[in-house]
């Protein structure tokens, strides 16, 4: 085999991620008009309640996955910040003539904040990623660096540090760690190299059964939306008193 043939196949494109990559904008938008735009309502909406907040629940995990998208197609590549400078023009862009159109339409002058998207937050998304752009060189070697018991081993105590600890102190008026339900730059590390992690022993994970994968994502949405309709809906006194009403609605859960 040539080399020029070898460095056109390396250079091929994934039409999988790609497939995913437009299936997770579909779900992060679904989500947004459904909780944030309010069209899910209330239980006192009847079925409407019940099938929009199912939509929710299998969209929930749409941010993650952009991700460990992320984690997967650039843990075997030269970080070129020149990206990041043009990611940072577009969300500018955005970010401004939204704010001018917002004053003409509703009077909110929200400008100042405009200018300075990532300081600002005007996205979350786009901040934690901005910040954790520059520790991506370091979680790439990482990655090359760690066999897989230890890499392994290291997400698994982040799993268990930042989805069950930060989950569990909710029962509690005290946070010992305090990642924000996963709006931050730690939440968005730990998924892109869960991410890199799936690509460098992908064969590791194409062993197991798709069914498996299958099951336990459908069990997990499948408890996530019981626990938010009907248990926490019904008033059972257990649920609303020990048990805050997002446990399992945050990115970490």
């Amino acid at each position: 085999m040539s080399d020029s043939y070898e460095k056109s196949l390396n250079r091929s494109r994934n039409y999988g991620i790609d497939i995913l990559r437009i299936v997770s904008m579909f779900m992060v938008t679904l989500q947004h008009f459904c909780r944030q735009g309010g069209l899910a309502g209330t239980p006192d909406d009847g079925l409407s309640f019940y099938i929009l907040t199912a939509f929710v629940v299998i969209c929930y995990g749409a941010v993650d996955i952009f991700a460990l998208i992320s984690g997967y197609v650039m843990c075997d590549k030269t970080v070129k910040y020149q990206k990041l400078v043009n990611l940072w023009i577009q969300v500018f862009f955005y970010s401004v003539s939204l704010s001018v159109i917002e004053i003409f339409v509703t009077g909110t002058n929200r400008i100042i904040p405009a200018l300075f998207p990532v300081l600002t937050r005007q996205f979350w998304y786009f901040s934690a990623y901005f910040f954790m752009f520059f520790f991506i060189p370091s979680f790439n070697t990482m990655i090359e660096k760690f066999s897989f018991t230890a890499m392994r081993r290291f997400l698994i105590i982040g799993f268990i540090t930042l989805c069950f600890v930060s989950n569990i102190q909710k029962f509690f008026t005290s946070e010992i760690i305090s990642i924000g339900q996963g709006y931050n730059l730690f939440w968005l590390s730990f998924c892109y190299l869960v991410g890199a992690f799936i690509n460098k022993y992908f064969d590791v994970f194409l062993s197991v059964k798709k069914s498996t994968y299958i099951l336990i994502g459908c069990l997990c949405m499948f408890l996530t939306f019981v626990f938010n309709t009907f248990l926490y809906n019904w008033k059972i006194p257990i649920f609303q008193s020990y048990m805050p009403k997002d446990f399992f609605m945050v990115y970490t859960s």
